[in-house]
């Protein structure tokens, strides 16, 4: 059985599933998924490395690093896409509740693609700015999408 936690560059990252990762941060915490570029660059950013290190949950989005990783370890680990995190949260009911969820996008670029697109979707809900029926009608046909895309 793989080890549920795995430490690389000094980052304690979680080895499990999307589920129980969203369920470990359902009482609240700081998630953080570092992506390649930023984590080479750890040993020359404190910020940055002092926030993955203080981190109630560190995922391992990074196919990169996994890849690297379980060329050079006998301790395997698997990726935990960031955007199957979304996916989950924004399945659950708490995932909607207004307050439940605040967004950190340390870099403009790191909020690109698929997972722009996510947060577009979830914006719309009501869940973040209120809003009208048809406002959350609109979201929840988006958010049936993203369901789709699995």
């Amino acid at each position: 059985m793989p080890p549920e936690f795995v430490t690389i560059l000094g980052v304690r990252f979680f080895n499990g599933s999307v589920e129980d990762a969203v369920e470990r941060m359902e009482q609240g915490g700081l998630l953080v998924v570092p992506a390649a570029p930023a984590l080479k660059d750890i040993d020359r950013n404190a910020g940055y490395r002092e926030a993955l290190l203080n981190a109630d949950l560190c995922i391992t989005d990074s196919a990169f690093m996994v890849l690297i990783w379980n060329r050079i370890s006998k301790q395997k680990i698997h990726r935990l896409s960031g955007l199957k995190y979304l996916r989950e949260l924004l399945q659950r009911e708490d995932g909607h509740r207004p307050g439940n969820v605040v967004w950190i996008m340390a870099i403009a670029y790191a909020c690109t693609g698929a997972v722009r697109q996510a947060i577009d979707y979830y914006r719309a809900a009501s869940a973040w700015f209120g809003g009208s029926a048809e406002t959350r009608a609109a979201a929840h046909r988006a958010l049936a999408r993203l369901r789709a895309d699995k």
